[in-house]
């Protein structure tokens, strides 16, 4: 008998609940420049919760100033 790889099953949620939450910041704490928009997710995960699966995301921004200590930074 041969051993089988172990193996996670793949879940799919397409109706979970969504949560979207936006960064809070409109200008740099060091620079005082408007931050941009990221347009990937900085973090995404779905949560089992006992009224059922919810999907989370969070959208970051970032210093477009060069000379900023935080410049490209999310």
């Amino acid at each position: 008998m041969q051993k089988r790889p172990r193996h996670r099953p793949h879940r799919e949620f397409p109706h979970a609940k969504r949560i979207i939450v936006d960064c809070d910041l409109d200008t740099c704490p060091i620079c005082k420049n408007a931050l941009k928009v990221r347009l990937p997710w900085h973090m995404r995960k779905t949560i089992q919760t006992l009224n059922g699966p919810v999907f989370v995301a969070g959208k970051s921004k970032e210093c477009l100033n060069p000379a900023c200590e935080n410049f490209g930074k999310h």
